[in-house]
């Protein structure tokens, strides 16, 4: 059988050549090319490759709360604020608006122009250069209402007559209104944007800019907060004052910003959708099923778990999978008087008020964006993007999830190595070791340039051998871990465990001139004689050894070993 052999087998895949029965002068094998020989042995071989990776809590994802309160219908807010004159209750800060519309006060180039409506219908004209223009009387007389320079046409009345209202230069100069609504304002310096002044008087107790509704106004006043530009952020108005509210930056229109930044503003169900944050947890804290993320306004917002946002208002009679998420979060905090499903009935707008009390925000039973947040499941906060007081909007923090993990870019040419479930050593720094399995596996991406064991040459793309894959694998028993929190780590992955099985040194197995391979059996014949060939069937090949089986082949036998 020895004419049948090719060569003798020195890796995986590729066929080493050798001298078989070499020598000497006298017939007989030289000592450096007599074979070695070795025996078939009974093991367990598992093939694994140790690469590097880092230990930690996994990737950031940021918490964000939504921008409920309006849209932006462009415009910036110019470098100042209305007019210099002191109001009612409160004293508008310096400057004017400039850039976008208003609602109340149109615009008209950089100033607030004061299209002042009574009664849903416009009573004045807009400002232009400083001064007041158009002054229409509604319900009353004019009186004593003369001009300086052009610039008020009648001081008009609401209710009774003007006493005394000169303009002078376009600024009033002290017309009181004598049984109308206003609270004695007087104004100088220039045109008051938003509660517009006809004449020393405010038509209709009604104002725009620091914003009273259905009130006792003086020339724009502002109870309770000082106007600083003319664009409000949190104040509402209630009765006839501005119930707190500081106005920084742009104008208001009706609830949306007309200033290119998100406005707060007052949701139907009397919860405030943008609000300001009053609540923030500590870095490190965990979140879990029910418990608040952050508060708004007072209000928590509280972490529900699941796949599928909270991207609408939900109410009765809607369907889809945020339903669900919201039903199978309920039925895990002991609510009841509902079916899981996809529907959202009126048990399940019970429920949630019921919810909603317990949390003690308002129980509208309605439940959507702002109002909760949904993760895969509990979370552990990494970082605090906001600080208590700011306006709820944009990003508040990031987390991660509460369990320690193991990241690996694993080198492509290893890909074979892994799968779902495939197993690992977790070597930590100190040298203790925890087990691991692998969870996710990630798309192959290209590595930088100069990343990996060498760099592509300028203008060609990475080799493919640069390439890796992002693997995650959980660490089951996270107390082995100890205190480490993020470390480099060396990651044995385990591929493949053979156990039980024969095995011989690779050099051992050669190949057949019609196919397969053998194993030579040391001869009892003189050295030097050929030897017997069996035929095998190689295995896993791992750490210079691969398994062999066959009908004559039987743990102890001695092997010839090529050199």
């Amino acid at each position: 059988m020895a004419a049948a052999i090719v060569a003798g087998v020195g890796a995986v895949g590729a066929v080493a050549t050798g001298v078989i029965g070499a020598t000497t002068t006298d017939g007989r094998p030289s000592a450096a090319e007599r074979p070695a020989t070795a025996t078939v042995d009974r093991v367990t071989l598992v093939r694994s490759q140790t690469v590097p990776g880092t230990l930690g809590y996994g990737v950031a994802t940021s918490v964000e709360h939504p921008s409920l309160g309006g849209q932006s219908a462009g415009g910036q807010t110019g470098a100042g604020s209305t007019g210099a004159g002191a109001t009612g209750g409160g004293q508008t800060g310096g400057g004017q608006t400039g850039g976008g519309p208003t609602a109340g006060g149109q615009t008209v180039e950089g100033q607030t122009g004061g299209k002042q409506s009574v009664g849903g219908r416009t009573a004045g004209g807009q400002t232009g250069g400083g001064s007041t223009g158009g002054g229409q009387a509604v319900g009353g007389s004019t009186g004593g209402g003369s001009t300086g320079g052009g610039s008020t046409v009648g001081g008009s009345t609401v209710g009774g007559s003007s006493g005394g209202g000169q303009a002078v230069g376009g600024q009033t100069a002290g017309g009181q209104t004598v049984g109308g609504s206003s609270g004695g304002g007087q104004t100088s310096g220039g045109p008051t944007g938003g509660g517009q002044t006809v004449g020393g008087q405010t038509l209709g107790g009604q104002v725009a800019g620091g914003q009273t509704v259905s009130g006792s106004s003086g020339g724009g006043q502002a109870v309770g907060g000082a106007a600083g530009g003319g664009q409000t952020i949190s104040g509402q108005t209630a009765g006839g004052q501005t119930a707190g509210g500081q106005s920084a930056g742009g104008p208001t229109v009706g609830g949306q910003s007309a200033g290119g930044r998100r406005v707060d503003r007052q949701i139907a169900d009397g919860q405030t959708a943008g609000g300001r944050l009053t609540w923030l947890p500590a870095p490190g804290a965990v979140v879990e099923r029910g418990k608040p993320v952050y508060a708004v306004d007072e209000h928590p917002v509280p972490l529900l778990y699941g796949s599928t946002p909270l991207y609408r208002d939900l109410s009765a009679d809607m369907d889809g999978q945020d339903v669900r998420v919201v039903e199978d979060n309920l039925a895990a905090l002991g609510y009841t008087g509902f079916t899981v499903d996809d529907h959202y009935t009126s048990g399940t707008a019970d429920a949630v008020r019921k919810w909603q009390r317990d949390l003690g925000i308002p129980d509208t039973g309605i439940l959507g964006p702002g109002r909760a947040v949904v993760a895969p499941g509990a979370r552990r906060v990494a970082a605090v993007a906001a600080v208590p007081g700011r306006a709820a909007a944009g990003p508040v923090l990031t987390w991660t999830g509460t369990e320690r993990t193991v990241a690996v870019d694993l080198n492509v040419q290893y890909e074979d190595l892994v799968q779902i479930g495939t197993t690992a050593t977790v070597k930590l720094p100190d040298g203790t070791t925890a087990e691991a399995r692998v969870t996710d596996i990630g798309t192959a991406a290209s590595a930088p340039p100069g990343a990996g064991n060498g760099r592509p040459a300028e203008g060609t793309s990475a080799r493919p051998q640069d390439a890796t894959l992002p693997v995650v694998l959980a660490v089951p028993q996270q107390d082995r871990l100890g205190r480490f929190q993020a470390a480099p780590v060396e990651v044995t992955l385990v591929a493949e465990t053979r156990s039980n099985v024969l095995a011989v040194p690779i050099n051992a197995l050669v190949a057949l001139r019609e196919g397969g391979y053998a194993i030579e059996v040391v001869g009892t014949g003189p050295p030097g004689s050929p030897g017997d060939y069996r035929p095998v069937t190689p295995g896993m090949f791992v750490n210079g050894r691969v398994e062999v089986s066959g009908p004559d082949i039987a743990q102890g036998l001695a092997v010839v070993v090529p050199r």
